[in-house]
C-alpha cells in the first residue's frame, strides 16, 4: 500500500537525522525506514499506555 503524507520542513529533517550517522537507531537507511520506525515506536507507545489503563 503506498500512502501519500505532507511533512513540513522540520518533520523531514528529522526523519534525515534517523538517517545519518549522528543517531542512535542502526537499521534506518532510507526515508522509508524512518518513517516506519516512528510509526512502530507509536504503535508502541500506544500499546504501554493501553496496557496501563487497562491495568496490565
Amino acid at each position: 500500500m503506498q500512502i501519500t503524507v505532507d511533512l513540513s520542513d522540520r518533520q523531514i529533517n528529522f526523519l534525515k537525522w534517523m538517517v545519518s550517522s549522528e543517531n542512535k537507531y542502526e537499521r534506518i537507511d532510507t526515508l522509508e525506514d524512518a518513517v516506519k520506525e516512528c510509526v512502530n515506536i507509536a504503535i508502541f507507545d500506544e500499546g504501554e499506555t493501553f496496557a496501563m489503563q487497562e491495568g496490565m
